[in-house]
């Protein structure tokens, strides 16, 4: 059999999105994407794999699927290898995939395709209800201390000041967030997406956003910024964050979120959270891995 990879035409997108779970836009600046053909002996072709690339400046993300029936035959090594060649020659430095814990097979891919693993993400799932009633305490007791700030400008989703928050969101969580920004820029928060931002007299003090679906509100991103990393803001913005989905989305009842490495702040939470018996379990794992493609010396 021979694989063979095209470019994603603008009516194919929908199948590329199908097979990578990525609802990404196709008018997305720097998106790109290849589908994999198979062809048997008697000339009859099927889809088996797509390859979708974000390039923002000198950084890309890729994401590779191959049909469950047509793995180990090499597909992934000719998507994957498309991908990047296609980001070395539009002078990208890095490149960075995703892969679920659950998938040896998808980790063991991607270190033969010279990606090296860099962090490790815990998903957590408790209620809104639980969570709102957890931080609620420790709210009240900065509100009776008068530790908050009067001048906290709370903004929620298409409220959301962008521009004050996307350095910040880009440092933390780099190309990945680049990408999403950049499809909010053009189009907006997506129907099933959700944002909420605490600034301090034009200070960007914490953001978080997400996406609800099946009753789930899930936290994709959450960061404050350095300044504000000690004392008040954190406890203060978690707070806020669930209160304002438990009133913005009702029926939605389940919370969903994660923690890096180097997150131990969020780690000590949801050890505290199930410690006081409040319903919280780990639901998955992530591994980030990133592949260095080629180099810049501004870079």
């Amino acid at each position: 059999m021979t694989v063979t990879v095209t470019p994603v035409t603008p009516r194919q997108w929908p199948l590329a999105r199908a097979l990578t779970g990525k609802a990404l836009h196709p008018d997305l600046p720097g998106l790109h994407g290849w589908l994999a053909f198979l062809a048997d002996a008697d000339g009859t072709t099927r889809l088996v794999g797509a390859v979708v690339l974000r390039v923002v400046d000198h950084e890309a993300v890729v994401w590779v699927a191959v049909a469950e029936p047509y793995r180990r035959l090499g597909v992934g090594r000719v998507l994957a290898a498309t991908a990047i060649g296609h980001a070395q020659r539009l002078g990208v430095v890095g490149v960075s995939a995703w892969q679920g814990l659950a998938d040896p097979v998808a980790w063991a891919f991607c270190e033969s395709q010279g990606f090296q693993r860099i962090n490790t993400l815990d998903y957590f799932e408790t209620t809104l209800a639980d969570a709102e009633q957890f931080f609620a305490g420790y709210y009240q007791r900065f509100v009776q201390r008068g530790t908050i700030p009067d001048n906290l400008s709370l903004s929620c989703d298409g409220e959301v000041p962008w521009s004050l928050f996307q350095p910040l969101m880009e440092q933390e969580f780099g190309i990945a967030m680049a990408a999403r920004l950049a499809g909010i820029a053009s189009h907006g928060l997506a129907a099933h997406e959700w944002a909420v931002s605490l600034s301090l007299d034009g200070v960007a003090v914490a953001v978080a956003m997400g996406t609800v679906a099946d009753g789930c509100a899930s936290a994709d991103a959450y960061t404050v910024a350095p300044a504000f990393r000690r004392g008040w803001a954190h406890i203060v913005f978690k707070y806020l964050v669930t209160k304002v989905k438990r009133e913005r989305f009702p029926g939605d009842t389940r919370y969903c979120f994660s923690a890096a490495d180097n997150h131990g702040d969020t780690r000590k939470l949801a050890a505290l959270m199930a410690k006081r018996g409040l319903c919280i379990r780990g639901i998955k794992t992530e591994r980030l891995y990133q592949c260095k493609v080629g180099s810049n010396d501004e870079y």
